[in-house]
């Protein structure tokens, strides 16, 4: 059975609005949508322009949570961000303060990046207004929660929704897997920059996990950079495509494969298990999603005796490896995929 692509840049946003249901994430697919059941006024800093920007830049689908200034939000009663525990998928989150306050708290972002690993989502994170210069930037990406599923994105603030758009429209264009920085990841309906950067700022900035933004002559402002805020250690995930590429092969294959669960935990089962899961990163292949210029040299999958022991199968589990090599860095990336069974 073929293993169908599951979306990559479906947007969420949480944030203040004058209007519309409370803790109630609401589907939009336009800013005229938006403004119909939220409201255009620009009071509480930026929700209706950040949503409005998804849109100019490329993005197609957003949730749009309104939520009260307590962000995060409480689990128990799913509200701020955790009344995205209603939606079935999201990609990408993206938080917006309320107008005149101090901004999202350490904690609130820590939060938000646990439940991004959680839903196999990506943090896009906003600078503060303290960072004023490539020196505070430094100092303040080091408060910043240290995670794979995090990307912070420098000078300017309120730019997320311009970020998000513009990835919707690099996977749309390109793949998940490409990155959406350079020449051409250039940003419509941006102001202008109000920090400029040295080379040697950027530089080190994109050392230290922040993603510059940058002008020039022909293309006013482009993304410079495409670092996550992984910790030093997690080599194999310093980069947003491959991050984001990784998600998507999980949650494409853990969503594919939900058939398998009534099946009996044995070699005919993984023999198809292989098959499916090799013709699908076979068809990513052919779409250059991986570095290696023969499938062998670009992806492998496991799943045997080795994967899924006999305590495995006792306890109903079943463990598929992938393994894929980006087309940066090219080290493969391992992947492991379980399958709770259900036990007969």
């Amino acid at each position: 059975m073929a293993i169908p692509s599951v979306a990559t840049s479906i947007a969420a946003f949480v944030g203040l609005a004058p209007q519309g249901p409370e803790d109630e994430p609401v589907l939009i697919q336009s800013a005229g949508q938006f403004a119909g059941v939220f409201g255009a006024t620009q009071t509480d800093h930026g929700l209706a322009s950040a949503v409005q920007q998804f849109f100019a830049n490329g993005g197609t689908e957003a949730y749009v949570t309104r939520t009260r200034a307590d962000l995060p939000g409480s689990r128990s009663n799913r509200t701020g961000i955790y009344a995205l525990d209603r939606v079935e998928r999201f990609n990408l989150l993206c938080l917006l303060p309320p107008q005149g306050g101090c901004g999202i708290k350490c904690v609130t972002w820590r939060d938000a990046a646990a439940y991004c690993l959680e839903r196999r989502a990506m943090l896009l994170i906003d600078p503060p207004s303290s960072w004023t210069s490539a020196g505070a930037a430094l100092v303040g990406v080091e408060s910043l929660p240290r995670s794979p599923n995090a990307a912070v994105f420098f000078p300017s603030g309120s730019l997320c929704g311009a970020i998000a758009g513009l990835m919707a429209r690099t996977d749309a264009n390109q793949g998940v897997w490409k990155p959406a920085a350079g020449i051409d990841a250039t940003l419509v309906g941006i102001g202008e920059l109000g920090t400029a950067l040295s080379i040697a700022e950027v530089e080190e900035l994109n050392a230290s996990g922040v993603n510059c933004l940058r002008s020039f002559p022909q293309h006013p402002v482009v993304v410079w950079g495409a670092r996550t805020l992984a910790r030093p250690d997690s080599a194999e995930y310093q980069y947003i495509p491959v991050r984001r590429l990784a998600l998507f092969l999980e949650a494409s294959v853990f969503e594919g494969l939900q058939w398998v669960v009534f099946e009996p935990n044995a070699e005919p089962l993984w023999a198809q298990i292989r098959v499916a899961v090799r013709d699908f990163l076979g068809e990513l292949f052919r779409k250059g999603a991986f570095q290696g210029a023969t499938p062998n040299q670009a992806y492998f999958v496991r799943c045997d005796e080795q994967t899924t022991t006999q305590a495995d199968i006792e306890n109903g589990r079943l463990n598929i490896v992938v393994g894929f090599a980006p087309l940066r860095p090219a080290e493969f990336v391992i992947v492991t995929i379980t399958q709770l069974m259900c036990l007969k």
